[in-house]
């Protein structure tokens, strides 16, 4: 709760601590000490993942026969201190100044990660060996996120990367319209428009306007239907053509689009129609130019003579 009258808050360096040790363990002086996250007690630094290096051991401490938490051993930190350079001595460079430098054993020091955890930032590089600023816990902190950012960005910019790159970049999708995640599972989702914005706010219908192709056979007459896919919307229909192919239409060929039960456009007359001739429809039924989702659009041709042959056109706009 809030305070309502002085307090006297209790402050201590974090320089110098004691760190309470693991069942087993022995630390000699001179050590770095890192903290184990997996049970919280102290240990010397080795190649592990879940270390947190803390700093250096002031003496030599012998937990070998004692319980977790029997005896501990004071450290001293926020210094730069001298390490191993690596295991062939030279890791480290002049130009490691300012990298992390990451925990091999209690007295050496490695340039790259592998299995092991964060010692340090490298201060200097010379004769003696690496010299690693051991920080505190807040320090520890900071250099492991500094090191999963510099991750990160590493592998953003892997583009052409099967694991990274542009796999990474994720889709929010409130409506909840996608299955897919990712931006390019996305756009296959999108190749048929269906989940294109829609706008009919006033006079304005902004969609993606998509075209149903029926083909219509050779042959004696009825009707050819195709159906509208019921995820994709109702569709408002804005053209009609048919295109004719096969033999020349004859006297009395015709064909109109209709629901299944309403006639949406004129009768289309085929009569000399020869192939690749176009007819384009000169009235579309405003009461049922809309379409359900599901609904249905039906090529209703009669052969009075030769042939109604062809390929019909029906272009909308998708409004819902």
């Amino acid at each position: 709760m809030a305070l309502t009258a002085a307090r006297d808050t209790q402050a201590r360096t974090m320089t110098t601590r004691t760190v309470p040790l693991y069942t087993g363990v022995k630390i000699y002086q001179g050590s770095l000490v890192c903290i184990n996250t997996a049970h919280g007690y102290g240990v010397e630094a080795s190649v592990t993942s879940t270390l947190v290096a803390i700093g250096i051991a002031t003496e030599t401490v012998d937990n070998t026969n004692g319980s977790s938490g029997d005896k501990s051993v004071p450290v001293s930190s926020g210094l730069a201190y001298c390490f191993g350079n690596g295991l062939g001595g030279s890791d480290f460079t002049a130009a490691s100044r300012g990298a992390l430098a990451y925990t091999y054993d209690g007295g050496t020091c490695l340039v790259s990660q592998g299995s092991g955890s964060i010692a340090g930032v490298v201060e200097d590089v010379d004769s003696l060996g690496v010299w690693v600023r051991v920080g505190t816990l807040a320090d520890s902190a900071l250099t492991s996120a500094s090191s999963a950012v510099s991750t990160l960005t590493v592998n953003l910019a892997k583009y052409n990367d099967a694991t990274y790159g542009g796999t990474l970049v994720g889709v929010t999708d409130t409506a909840g319209k996608y299955a897919a995640h990712t931006v390019e599972t996305c756009l296959a989702e999108d190749a048929d428009a269906r989940r294109f914005a829609v706008n009919t706010t006033g006079n304005t219908i902004g969609s993606a306007e998509i075209c149903h192709r029926i083909t219509v056979p050779s042959g004696s007459s009825g009707t050819v239907t195709t159906t509208l896919d019921a995820t994709f919307g109702k569709i408002l229909i804005t053209g009609v053509k048919f295109i004719k192919s096969g033999s020349t239409g004859g006297a009395s060929d015709t064909i109109k689009l209709t629901d299944g039960t309403n006639d949406l456009t004129n009768v289309f007359a085929l009569s000399n129609s020869a192939t690749g001739a176009v007819a384009t429809a000169t009235n579309i039924t405003q009461a049922y130019s809309t379409v359900a989702a599901g609904g249905t659009l039906v090529a209703n041709y009669t052969k009075g003579t030769t042939s109604c042959e062809g390929t019909m056109l029906v272009t909308g706009l998708r409004v819902s």
